[in-house]
This record gives structure tokens, sequence and C-alpha cells, in this order.
């Protein structure tokens, strides 16, 4: 009886430790629970206009608009963790775009920038959608753990 009972415990920390490899899960609930804010904030960037291509002073090439993305946090090495950002050449503008810019010399055009007024794309969409966010990863996660569970305990 008692090597029965060892056995039992081998099986259940084997079925333990192979239910812990959930990486794939976890960032497929991620992305989704993550996908209303993303549509939000290009929305948000839609009602700005700056998809437009619009030549002048003030040129506005879309870039942010297709740049932005949801992408996995680099700061983070032991979870995967998945945020709503700009991604290539949009990197360099978004915060601008976020938090505006004040007056300031351009050494290469020898000129004074006037400034910009900020124009918050993704705080707004944070705020709108972060309950929603939570809800969907759950939603998605306790489907992805059923399955897993059920296929480690098949296997």
């Amino acid at each position: 009886m008692a090597k029965s009972r060892v056995e039992g415990v081998r099986e259940t920390v084997r079925s333990i430790r192979r239910m812990t490899n959930m990486q794939r899960p976890i960032s497929e609930a991620s992305r989704y629970a993550l996908m209303p804010m993303l549509a939000a904030a290009k929305s948000n960037l839609r009602v700005h206009k700056s998809y437009r291509y619009e030549p002048g002073p003030n040129v506005v090439t879309g870039k942010l608009l297709k740049g932005m993305a949801i992408r996995k946090d680099k700061s983070s090495r032991t979870i995967q963790r998945h945020v709503v950002a700009a991604t290539g050449k949009a990197i360099r503008i978004a915060h601008l775009v976020e938090f505006g810019t004040d007056p300031h010399w351009q050494p290469r055009r020898m000129r004074m920038h006037p400034g910009a007024k900020p124009f918050p794309f993704l705080t707004p969409a944070f705020h709108r959608h972060d309950d929603e966010a939570v809800s969907r990863f759950g939603q998605r996660i306790v489907l992805a753990l059923e399955s897993h569970a059920r296929r480690v305990a098949a296997s």
C-alpha cells in the first residue's frame, strides 16, 4: 500500500510540473485581452487624423497608426507579458503625440519649433478598457487552463 501512495504522489508531482508550462496559453490570453485597448487607441488616432498624409509644415504620415501593436514586454524575463505600444519608427513619435512638446530650438533646421499640443490617445484607451482587459484575460485563461489540464491528464 505504501508503494501505491508514493507512486500516486510522484504522478501528481509530474502532472503539476507539466501544468506549469503555460507560456503559450498565457501569451495568447494576454494578447486577446489587449485587443479592445489597441482598437480604441487606433480609433483615437483616427479621430486625430494621424492616418492621412497632409503635406505642409505639419506633415502627418500615419506611421504612428500603423506602428501601434500588441507586443511582448521586454522588461519581463520570467513571465511573458504583453503591452499595447508603438513599434518600429512609431516608437520615436508616440510620446510626442501623447504628451505634446514645448516650443524648442531645432539646431538642424536652424529655427524654433512652435511646440505641439498633447493628444492623448493611449491613456484614454487604457482607462476605458482596463476592466474589460482583466475580465477577457480571466475568461480566456480559465479555458486554456482547463484544456491544458485535460491534455496533461490524458498523457
